[in-house]
């Protein structure tokens, strides 16, 4: 399933963004972006392999260590969609993600 936040407007190709998540066996793959200021978003790092090591949204300016930022655009295996619950609103950047 692909989801996006809901204030996103980009012209990405989600047929690629689909065939990298289908090659990668990945449970929840997110686009990143490189930004200028980091800590208005959620900035991410990644090893060599591009597997998250860290993520947090919307850190302090001491906590940033990178200019890649999550995109709010994700490709969810059902395993993903299992841990968030359908009785509230969830934050699936500060509750779900943490979880993998």
């Amino acid at each position: 399933m692909v989801a996006t936040n809901g204030d996103i407007l980009t012209g990405i190709d989600l047929a690629e963004v689909i065939e990298a998540h289908t090659e990668s066996n990945a449970l929840a793959p997110i686009t990143l972006t490189p930004v200028d200021d980091p800590t208005a978003y959620g900035p991410v790092e990644v090893d060599h392999r591009l597997k998250v090591k860290w993520f947090v949204v919307k850190p302090g300016s001491d906590e940033v260590r990178t200019s890649l930022v999550n995109a709010g655009i994700y490709v969810l295996e059902r395993q993903v969609l299992n841990l968030i619950p359908n009785d509230r609103e969830v934050s699936i950047e500060g509750e779900s993600f943490p979880q993998l």
